[in-house]
C-alpha cells in the first residue's frame, strides 16, 4: 500500500501539465506529501503542513523524503520537517 501511494507522488510530479493541490486545513503524513506533490499548492484559512513519522519512530520512504526535497529547498526546514516533526502554518 505504502509503495503505492508513493508511485502516486510520482506520477503526480510528471505530468505534463501543471497540477494544482487546495489545502483547506490541517495536511498531516500523506496529505502533506500528496499536496506537495503537486506543481502548485493553494491554502485556504489556517492550513498547515506537518509529518508526524518520527513521532511514530516510522521511517520515511525514498520517494516521501524526495517530495519533501522538491518543496523545501532548505536543509533546516526539511530537518525540522522531517527529524523534530514540526508544523508549519502556510501563513
Amino acid at each position: 500500500m505504502t509503495l503505492e501511494f508513493i508511485a502516486l507522488f510520482g506520477r503526480i510530479s510528471v505530468l505534463p501539465f501543471p497540477t494544482f493541490c487546495l489545502v483547506r486545513g490541517g495536511a498531516v503524513a500523506g496529505g502533506t506529501m500528496f499536496a506537495f506533490a503537486h506543481d502548485y499548492v493553494y491554502v485556504g484559512g489556517n492550513a498547515m503542513f506537518s509529518t508526524n513519522e518520527a513521532q511514530n519512530q516510522l521511517h520515511f520512504p525514498a520517494g516521501m523524503l524526495a517530495v519533501i526535497k522538491k518543496r523545501h529547498p532548505y536543509p533546516s526546514a526539511l530537518r525540522d520537517m522531517v527529524i523534530f516533526s514540526k508544523q508549519f502554518q502556510a501563513k
